[in-house]
Order: C-alpha cells, then sequence, then structure tokens
C-alpha cells in the first residue's frame, strides 16, 4: 500500500464528568449571558523583581504538565456531556502596565482590570479555561491575576498549581517536580463505585424530607444573579474555646458550626428537620496521589440536621458529626442524582464550606528575590447564601450572597445571630435547644420593646356606652345615623337607646348577661347595640340569614336573657327552639312598652349591679375547627384604645361619614360603630343587604361616605367611579393585593388594618399606603397593644424571620364562652410582661420588616380567610363527615384563577355508598352559612404522599364545566344570554339552564359581578323571582334573579 503519514490527533483523550463538573456545566450553558459566578480569581501581589517571560513560559509549561487545564467541555450525540483533552492550548497570559499613571488614576484602573477580568467568562467549549493576567504596578510589585473556570480546579488545587508555576519560573525543566499524577485516575476509580449502594444510603438519609429548607424562598437558585461578600472573624478567645470543645467532645469544628447553623436555619424557618448543603474535598485514599492531583474533586452535597427543641446540645452535634461520616463513603453522586433518584427535588439555598486545604497568604519564591505577599480569592456560588469557613487564629467566616436575593442588612444580621448561636452553645451545651437565644441584646430589645411601644399617651378605659354619652354631650346636634330617609341627631339616638335600655334592665339584662340580637342593619340595630351596652349585657349578634341549624346552636350556647328582633326577620326563629324570650321591637304592644320608658341617662343606680370595663361588651361567634361556631367575649376594656387609634390612624372627624359596610356578626362592625358614634361623625347603615359592584360603588358615591372598611374581595368588585368624597379606606379582614393599593390608594389615605376578633377588632394597622409599596405591611401595633412574632419555643424570631403572631394588651378578649380547654389553649402567659398579663395565640404567620412593620405571612392551622370571612377548615370538614355517605373530608383553598379564592371540598363514600354532590351541598347549606359552603368534589380515594401523609397538591382542579345529568341547554334568547354570562363569570366554557351556580363554584360576592356599570345584565329585563329554585338558570331564568342577584 506504500508509505503514509499518519498525522497525530490533536485530541489526547476523551473523559467523563465528575459529579460537581456535570452540574456546573449546566450552569455554564444555562444562561450564556451576563456574569459566570463560577469564574473564579485569585489575585496574587508580587514584590520584588520579576522576569516576566519566565513566567509567561512557567504558565504555558503548567499548562503542558496538566492534561486537566487542557480540556474543553462537549457533548455526545446521545446528550452525554464529555470533557475532552486537547494536546496543546495556547496559553492566555495578559499584561497590563499601569506604571505611567498617576497614583489615583492607577488605583482606579487597576480595580477596574480586576473585576473586568473577573466579569469575563469562560466558554467551556473553547480551551483552556485557565487565564494569566500580569498587572505592572512599578517595578517591582506586580499583581498575578489567576482566572479559571470552577469547572476546571477545586480550592485544593490552586495552591499546587502556584507552588509548581513558582517552581517551573525558576526551573523551566521542572525536574523538581514529581510526575503529575492524571486526574483520569480519579475518573476512572469514580466510574467503578457502586451508585445503587449510594443511591440507597442517600435515600434512607433524605426520607421523610417533604420541603427544601430555604432562607430566600423567593429567591431561586440562580448562577447569574450578583455576588457580594460579607467577612467576620471569631475573636482569637472564642475560636480558641471552639477548638477546645470540639476536642473535648470527640467532634470537629466543622461539626460545631454546623450544629450552629442548624439550629439558627430551625429558627429562621420555622423548622425542626432541616437541611443544606455542604462540600466536601472528595480526595479519595483510595486513588494514589489524589492529594496531589489537579482538578476538580470536590462535591455538593445534602446534611440533614433534625434539631429537636427538647433536647441538648450535643446530641445534635453528635448526630451531625455521624453523619458526616456516613456522607463521606456515599460523596460521590452528583446533587442532581441525589434528589432525582430519592424524589427529594430542591432540598435547600444554603450551603457551609470548611476550607481545610493549605494555602499560605505570603510565599517566597526559592533563589529569586519575589515573594507573594498576599493572596485573595474571589469565588462565589449560584446559592443565595454561602457561609465559608477558614482556619487560622481568628476562625474566618465569609458570606458569599447574591444581593438580588439576600440584603447586606440580613446577612449582617445572619452572621451576628451565628456568633450568638455560637457562643451560646460553647457557654452552655448543656441547656436545651429551645433555649439558645439567636437574638443579640440589641435585636431582642428591638422586636419586644422598641416597637412595642405604643403609650404614646396614657388612656383611662371606658366602657362604650360612656364613650358614646361623651360624644353626645358634645355634639348632640350632629347627626348620628343615617338610614335611608332616616335621620337621628346623636340626642335622639341617645333617647331612643335609653329608652329601650330601661326596658331591657326590666327584663333581666345586666352586666355578664347577655342579649341576642337577630336583626339587619338597621337603625334598630344600631339602636339596640347602644341600648344593651348601656343596660349593662353584652349583645350577641346572630345573622338572619344563617342555617337555622347554626342559629340554634348559637342561641343554646350563648343562653341570652332575651333575643330581640323585628317583624320582618322574627319568621327565621319560628321553628328555633330556645329558652329566652324573644322579642319583636316592632311590634305594637312592645313598641309602646318602650315608648313609655324614661329617655334620661341610664347609671348604676338602674343596672342590678355597676357596669366596669371588665365586665362583656359582645359575644360574636367565629368559626369553629370542632364544627361548631365558637363565642368570643370581648370587654369593654379595649375599645377606648381602639377608638383613639381609629381617630389617630384613620384621621376621623366630625365631618367624616362612615359606612356601615359589615355584617354585625362580624367584629369589623364594631370597629365601625366606634369610628362614628363614639367619635363624633356619623354611620351611614345602607338598605342594601349585599353590598358589592356597582350597588357598593353607588352607596359610597350617593350617600358621600368619607370613611369605609372594605374586604379587599369587595373592593375589587367595585367599577371605575368617581368618589371625591371617599377619602380614606381602610382594608382588612384578608391579605390586599398590590393591584388593589395601586388603584385605590392614589388621592386618599389607605390603611391595612389586622386584628383578629379576640383582641377588639384591630390590633395593627399600617401608615397610609402608596402605588409604590412592593409589600403590602399590617403595619404596628395600635395604642395599648403588644405584638410579638415568636416560634415554638415562644421565643422571639429576628426580623425578616417567619413565626407565629402573638397578641397582648388593652384590648384583649376575656375567652371563648363555655369553652375553658379551648381558651386556656389560646390564651397563654405572656413570658414578656411582669404584670401577668396574658396573650393570644393567634394562629396567624407574619415577619417583622426591618423598620419595624409587620407583614402577614398567612396561616400556621387550618383556618383560612375568604372574602374576609374567618373560616375554620376542620368545621366543613366536620359537616360533611357527619352525612352518612361521607367518609372521608379534606377542605382547602384554591387559587386556579388568580385573585379567585374559592373553598373546595373533597369527599371520599362510606363502603357501598354513591355520594350525589348536589346532596351533599344541600347537606353544607344547611349547617353553614353560605360564605362556608364549599364546592365539592367527589374521589374514591385520597391522593397520599409516599409517607403515608395527605398529598394536597395532587387534589385535582375542581371540574366546573357543568353538574348534574338533567342539564340542558337554553331555549330562549333570555336564557341563552344568563347562560353565556353565568359561564363567563364562572370561569367556565359552558353552563347549562339547570346547572347550579354555587355548585359550579360561585359565591354572592362573585355574583354581583353580574350587575356591571357595562350593562351585562338588567335587572329589569329580568320576570318576577320563582321561589322554588335555587341558583340555576332554569324556569325562564326567574330563579336567577331570585337566588343571585338578591342574594
Amino acid at each position: 500500500m506504500g508509505d503514509r503519514v499518519v498525522k497525530q490527533s490533536r485530541i489526547e483523550d476523551i473523559l467523563p464528568l465528575s459529579p460537581l463538573q456535570a452540574g456546573l456545566l449546566f450552569h455554564a450553558r444555562y444562561d450564556a449571558q451576563g456574569a459566570d459566578v463560577y469564574t473564579v480569581q485569585f489575585a496574587l501581589s508580587l514584590r520584588g523583581p520579576l522576569d516576566v517571560a519566565a513566567l509567561r513560559q512557567a504558565a504555558g509549561r503548567l499548562l503542558e504538565r496538566h492534561a486537566g487545564l487542557r480540556v474543553s467541555f462537549r457533548t455526545r450525540a446521545n446528550g452525554d456531556p464529555i470533557q475532552v483533552v486537547h494536546r496543546s492550548v495556547p496559553v492566555q497570559f495578559t499584561e497590563h502596565d499601569l506604571r505611567e499613571l498617576g497614583p489615583d488614576e492607577r488605583t482606579r484602573e487597576h480595580q477596574r482590570l480586576i473585576a473586568e477580568d473577573r466579569a469575563q467568562r469562560f466558554n467551556p467549549a473553547a480551551p483552556p479555561l485557565l487565564r494569566f493576567t500580569l498587572i505592572r504596578l512599578d517595578e517591582e510589585s506586580h499583581d498575578l491575576l489567576l482566572t479559571n473556570h470552577h469547572i476546571l480546579l477545586d480550592g485544593w488545587s490552586m495552591p499546587l498549581l502556584v507552588q509548581e508555576l513558582f517552581t517551573l519560573y525558576t526551573d523551566p525543566t521542572g525536574r523538581q517536580l514529581a510526575p503529575a499524577v492524571p486526574y483520569r485516575n480519579y475518573l476512572a476509580w469514580l466510574s467503578r463505585q457502586d451508585q445503587a449502594e449510594h443511591l440507597a444510603a442517600w435515600a434512607e438519609m433524605l426520607d421523610g424530607v417533604e420541603e427544601a429548607t430555604l432562607l430566600a424562598p423567593g429567591a431561586a437558585p440562580d448562577a447569574h444573579r450578583t455576588p457580594a461578600n460579607h467577612v467576620i472573624e471569631l475573636p482569637a478567645e472564642l475560636t480558641e474555646e471552639l477548638g477546645t470543645f470540639a476536642r473535648r467532645h470527640g467532634l470537629t469544628v466543622n461539626t460545631v458550626m454546623q450544629g450552629a447553623w442548624s439550629i439558627l436555619l430551625a429558627r429562621h424557618t420555622g423548622r425542626d428537620d432541616v437541611t443544606f448543603g455542604t462540600t466536601l474535598a472528595g480526595r479519595p485514599a483510595e486513588v494514589a496521589g489524589s492529594d496531589s492531583m489537579v482538578g476538580l474533586f470536590i462535591n455538593t452535597v445534602p446534611v440533614r440536621a433534625r434539631v429537636r427543641p427538647e433536647e441538648t446540645v450535643l446530641p445534635l452535634l453528635t448526630r451531625l458529626q455521624q453523619q458526616s461520616l456516613r456522607i463521606a463513603r456515599h460523596q460521590y453522586l452528583g446533587l442532581a442524582e441525589i434528589q432525582r433518584e430519592t424524589g427529594a427535588g430542591t432540598l435547600f439555598d444554603s450551603i457551609v464550606v470548611f476550607e481545610n486545604f493549605p494555602h499560605d497568604q505570603q510565599i517566597a519564591i526559592p533563589g529569586t528575590d519575589l515573594r507573594v505577599v498576599q493572596v485573595t480569592p474571589h469565588d462565589a456560588t449560584h446559592y443565595p447564601l454561602a457561609l465559608v469557613m477558614a482556619p487560622g487564629e481568628r476562625l474566618s467566616l465569609r458570606f458569599n450572597y447574591q444581593v438580588e436575593a439576600v440584603s447586606q442588612a440580613e446577612v449582617e444580621s445572619l452572621a451576628q445571630r451565628l456568633v450568638t448561636v455560637v457562643t451560646s452553645i460553647l457557654r452552655a451545651p448543656e441547656q436545651r435547644v429551645a433555649a439558645i437565644d439567636v437574638l443579640g441584646e440589641v435585636e431582642r430589645a428591638r422586636v419586644l420593646e422598641e416597637w412595642n411601644d405604643t403609650s404614646r399617651e396614657a388612656l383611662a378605659p371606658q366602657t362604650l356606652p360612656a364613650l358614646f354619652e361623651r360624644q353626645v354631650a358634645a355634639t348632640p346636634d350632629a347627626v348620628a345615623v343615617v338610614h335611608g330617609d332616616t335621620e337621628l341627631t346623636y340626642a335622639e339616638l341617645d333617647a331612643r337607646a335609653n329608652r329601650l335600655a330601661h326596658w331591657l334592665i326590666g327584663q333581666g339584662v345586666g352586666p355578664e348577661s347577655f342579649v341576642a340580637v337577630v336583626m339587619p342593619r338597621s337603625v334598630e340595630l344600631i339602636t339596640s347595640l347602644l341600648a344593651i351596652t348601656k343596660a349593662g349585657g353584652a349583645y350577641v349578634p346572630v345573622d338572619p340569614g344563617y342555617p337555622a341549624d347554626r342559629m340554634s346552636y348559637m342561641l343554646a350556647d350563648a343562653a341570652p336573657v332575651a333575643v330581640l328582633t323585628l317583624a320582618d326577620t322574627a319568621q327565621v326563629l319560628a321553628d328555633i327552639a330556645t329558652s329566652a324570650p324573644v322579642h319583636t321591637l316592632d311590634s305594637p304592644a312592645t313598641s309602646a312598652d318602650i315608648a313609655g320608658q324614661a329617655t334620661g341617662p341610664v347609671s348604676d343606680q338602674h343596672r342590678a349591679e355597676p357596669l366596669g370595663v371588665h365586665h362583656p361588651a359582645y359575644v360574636i361567634y367565629t368559626s369553629g375547627s370542632t364544627g361548631r361556631p365558637k363565642g368570643v367575649v370581648v370587654s369593654h376594656h379595649g375599645i377606648t384604645h381602639l377608638t383613639a387609634a381609629e381617630i389617630e390612624g384613620f384621621a376621623v372627624e366630625r365631618t367624616s361619614r362612615v359606612l356601615q359596610f359589615s355584617s354585625p356578626s362580624f367584629d369589623a362592625s364594631v370597629l365601625e360603630v366606634c369610628m362614628s358614634l363614639l367619635a363624633g361623625s356619623t354611620l351611614v347603615v345602607p338598605t342594601e343587604r349585599l353590598l358589592a359592584g356597582e350597588d357598593l360603588g353607588r352607596v359610597l358615591s350617593d350617600s358621600r361616605i368619607t370613611h369605609a372598611l372594605i374586604s379587599p374581595a369587595a373592593l375589587a368588585s367595585v367599577p371605575e367611579t368617581a368618589l371625591p368624597d371617599f377619602h380614606t379606606l381602610i382594608v382588612g379582614g384578608e391579605a390586599v393585593g398590590g393591584d388593589l393599593v395601586e388603584r385605590w390608594s392614589p388621592g386618599r389615605r389607605m390603611v391595612n388594618a389586622y386584628g383578629p376578633t379576640e383582641s377588639t377588632v384591630c390590633a395593627t394597622m399600617s401608615r397610609p399606603l402608596t402605588s409604590d409599596d412592593t409589600t403590602i405591611p399590617i403595619g404596628q401595633p395600635v395604642n395599648g397593644t403588644h405584638v410579638y412574632v415568636l416560634d415554638a419555643a415562644l421565643q422571639p424570631v429576628a426580623p425578616g424571620v417567619i413565626g407565629e403572631l402573638y397578641i397582648a394588651g388593652a384590648g384583649l378578649a376575656r375567652g371563648y364562652w363555655n369553652r375553658p380547654d379551648l381558651t386556656s389553649e389560646r390564651f397563654i402567659a405572656c413570658p414578656f410582661s411582669r404584670n401577668g398579663e396574658r396573650m393570644y395565640r393567634t394562629g396567624d404567620l407574619a415577619r417583622w420588616t426591618q423598620d419595624g412593620n409587620l407583614v402577614f405571612a398567612g396561616r400556621a392551622d387550618d383556618q383560612v380567610k375568604i372574602r374576609g370571612f374567618r373560616i375554620e377548615l376542620g368545621e366543613i370538614e366536620n359537616v360533611l363527615t357527619n352525612h352518612p355517605d361521607v367518609h372521608q373530608a379534606v377542605a382547602i383553598v384554591r387559587e386556579d384563577t388568580p385573585g379567585d379564592r374559592r373553598l373546595v371540598a373533597y369527599t371520599t363514600p362510606t363502603p357501598g355508598a354513591v355520594t350525589n354532590v348536589e346532596a351533599l351541598r344541600t347537606w353544607a347549606a344547611g349547617h353553614l352559612p353560605e360564605y362556608m359552603v364549599p364546592t365539592i368534589v367527589t374521589l374514591t380515594t385520597l391522593p397520599l404522599t409516599p409517607n403515608g401523609k395527605l398529598d394536597r397538591k395532587a387534589l385535582p382542579e375542581p371540574d366546573h364545566t357543568t353538574t348534574g345529568t338533567n342539564s340542558r341547554a337554553s331555549r330562549s334568547a333570555q336564557e341563552e344570554i344568563l347562560c353565556t354570562l353565568f359561564a363567563e363569570i364562572l370561569n367556565v366554557p359552558t353552563i347549562g339552564v339547570n346547572d347550579n351556580f354555587f355548585t359550579l363554584g360561585g359565591h354572592s360576592l362573585l355574583a354581583t359581578r353580574l350587575i356591571s356599570p357595562n350593562g351585562k345584565l338588567d335587572r329589569k329585563a329580568l320576570p318576577e323571582p320563582d321561589h322554588t329554585t335555587t341558583g340555576t338558570n332554569s324556569r325562564a331564568s326567574r330563579s336567577a334573579q331570585e337566588e343571585i342577584l338578591c342574594t
């Protein structure tokens, strides 16, 4: 065949990737734009005469010596990544001479070159992934930048490379150096590992981990965020104490620091099972010469810490030490593979690294006058926060963080808290984990005292009638209440209330007695509430629209001495058994009796006993997890502080006109009464039963309302309209979105108020909101109130950390009526009070902002708020499981359409039963208020997680396309219009004439959207209502008007 010239391939070898290399390659390719945080830079400050040509030659020989420095990263046709070893690559060596520049300009240019070099990305497919940049500052002062992609080298390798570089600088032959041990030896050993064994070990270690431990939950790990560093050093004495403690207990310093970090994570996340990452050296003793190899050996793996509050610190540290030994045997899998194969998913967003490789800050170059006087590393990770520890006389703690995910202030606070925890562990290892305080003295004082300093003025508590009578004396001729065409001055309203109060005293009403009020919003309702409190009693509002079962329970539980009603609502009490006499106030006989009473003031001389601020003022029933509502007994004590806070925070004046938006069955109605009748302004009682949509907008406009508390859901339904008089808007009852703030805050005072019924309506209120607010706060505690954000051990949490919200102070309720067990569970001793005060556990989650405002963060239990209504999901579940055909029931809140939160209940049938959704909804409607009746979905079984727990994420979205088997198409133009509009409002493709609006997920507030300013539906175009159907489009659409538009 003759002679043939065979050209040597430019490719020396093809190798697989280590686990971390595979992960870094993904991040490098994920976003090829912008800075790459895995570009690592070491800046060596050189002093002495430098032979630049010799240094350049040494850099080239370094690449020749190590095959791992000549690789590029490619992908095979089947998608597998590989690293290609090139026989030769050109050395990237750049020089910059700054000697001609003045001192200031030289410094600026020096820093610019360093930053520019660090920002310059590497292309993994274009070798070499290591470059050398020499910056000449003067004749014998240089900076040498060694910059590489992390995929090439780990921190252990860099000191080895520096040593070899300067050895080759003094001896180009390299005879002093031992032959380089190739990185491929490690990769070959890695390929022989038993992956199944490693995966099984990780699956066992991570068994039961259900969610990620995230310090920055709103910011997913991103390799292309802006990195920053915050560095602190432990004092030398504390560093020495740390080492002594570790040795005494057979631990490593790394383990003690991991334990401290675990406790800090547990406190920051409110969990006792936390995970974080750690980076291991990964240089196995089984591979000869691994300690002198150059390459990427490290790997990031999870650390799991079960932080048990009741145990002492040492068991936690011992478990972590034992886990570390086990992890070391199974560290040779990629993190993505561990997460994928164990089903754990994302596990953490913070890592803890202990740098235990040798590196000297100062190096003398043998045989020369050249020396390295300082080494400055620059590296980062794609995690929002990385803690890098370096041993020394003073342990260095470098917090590398992403500025878009974690603020500098947060990192600085976190660093100080870590030192506090470490100090606490060393000084008192016998203490329980729960007793370790993560806050320093300054932070603790700030959250407990400074942000709770609400004593702006000393207020002597007064009763509700005393406060009202003070206003009567001050402004007797001012209009107190307006209802339709009826207007009453303060003097007239006081006279009416006095007559009724005198009459009630004759009926046995006095302090510690209850009077039920079953009335819609009306002047008679306001008169009754004032009269009952004047008589010394507490009013118990009962919504006449409640199901008979709920009304019966409330009346039986409260055991009122009397029930007050009107002729229009008396019929709802006809079938309800109650031992209390029922008085219809507008009946001829009762009206005559009351009219004959004196109009003069009611005093303690008239009452059965003196009335004090400690006596009950009202009892409001809220949803209960046991399946029955619970009565909250609220005294007069906090009403003075509430009124003062409203006048100041809402800018209430005597010319103000306050809308009574809320049902009297909800404590928001108390806020409206205090804001008006106890402040000298006018209370406007609307004639409409349901206020939402166009109706609410019209009332605000026509009644010249200046102040109103409106739930966000109702507010969102109001069309755009001019409201020149409406200058103060209070939102509350549920979280308010930024879109509502942007729409409603311009041109008026918009305040976000928060408070459970158990704390006299309002515990906190925000400053006036603006459209610039990115986070909507619930504000600061009102006058006389203290609020605490605590962890499970009742320890205050740090600003920015979510904890459970507790309330103490003047407005705290007495407790739950006839429920001493629940009262003692929710009203507990306040550990921060010197006067034996109680505090109320709200079940709400919140966090402090850095400026001392509170932000609502959800619920710690199954209580929710929908459209401003407080709902215990357990009550819904109990009602459904009481149905004979239901075996299991789970209620949740779904928001499948942004802004539209709906209750959904999932049920499974009892053996042999066939579940009928319509029958279940009718059952629920007979036991629950309308706002608590859920959409019902029937399932064969409830979905479970691998751990046997309910998998809420797997609960299916309700099918709102149709209900019932007898649905039919429309037969008239009117039916077709209604069906089209119903489908549009419910966000479903189609709806039949016999389909039920409520079963398909509708509710009364949603129904108000049928009547819009665009004229979607004209009330007058509908026929007269037919009372025989509920919520369907049948009977020529008549029931739609009755059940939807008039609900």
